[in-house]
């Protein structure tokens, strides 16, 4: 038997009906026809994505914090691409 493929945005409206509207992994699963596990799985997926993208948002503010670069907030400037290097920018 072949298993159902949900689209992102399908799992991302369940993962939502269970973290922001408060409904249960049950009752979510019954009304849309998924199972628990698959929403559990969802859920984790979801989580360890959200993890990863904190870890690399500190990283990234990291690598500003410590760039040798001083960018005035009102001026508007282009760093080089030596620059964007020299603070671990891509």
């Amino acid at each position: 038997m072949k298993s159902a493929r949900y689209t992102p945005e399908f799992k991302a409206e369940a993962i939502k009906q269970i973290t922001e509207r408060g409904h249960g992994v049950l009752e979510v699963s019954k009304r849309l026809g998924v199972s628990d596990k698959s929403l559990y799985l969802w859920l984790k997926q979801s989580r360890e994505e959200i993890s990863h993208l904190k870890s690399m948002n500190k990283s990234i503010k990291t690598n500003l914090t410590s760039c040798p670069v001083f960018v005035d907030h009102y001026t508007s400037c282009k760093p080089s691409g030596l620059m964007m290097r020299m603070c671990g920018i891509q």
